[in-house]
């Protein structure tokens, strides 16, 4: 039975696996909105070409671009995710040593650890997914 003391612990564990989730699904589904540029023809006309904006050579796409929203966006999410299961480890090895033997506290500190490792784990193939897919677009 898992005490009251070390329900935050499996809470952490799940909300730190919900980002991680969201994260990846970000990166996973977002290759589908590259399809239409709604931008393409703006400056096709005279009035619109004479603007300072179409003047600019603007290569980069501000939502999928290296400094795009998408990209900054998953950034923020993994450095979210990084520092909640930095800080979950740290409390889970502190109750892994304070446990003075007893198997419940030991293993409930074991699992909380071993979950935010698989945390960061997905946090970083999130990572390496959205920029494989942004590399690519």
């Amino acid at each position: 039975m898992i005490g009251v003391r070390h329900a935050p612990f499996r809470l952490w564990g799940a909300v730190l696996l919900a980002l991680a989730v969201v994260a990846v699904c970000i990166a996973a589904f977002s290759a589908s909105a590259v399809a239409v540029d709604p931008l393409e023809g703006a400056c096709a006309s005279s009035a619109a070409a004479a603007s300072e904006i179409c003047q600019a050579d603007s290569t980069t796409n501000p939502v999928f671009g290296p400094d795009g929203v998408l990209t900054r966006v998953t950034n923020a999410l993994s450095i979210i995710v990084v520092v909640v299961a930095i800080l979950i480890i740290i409390i889970a090895g502190i109750s892994y040593s304070t446990s003075s033997g007893n198997p419940q506290q030991t293993a409930q500190a074991r699992n909380s650890i071993i979950y935010a490792g698989v945390a960061l784990g997905m946090a970083a193939l999130a990572q390496v997914i959205v920029q494989f897919v942004l590399s690519n677009l």
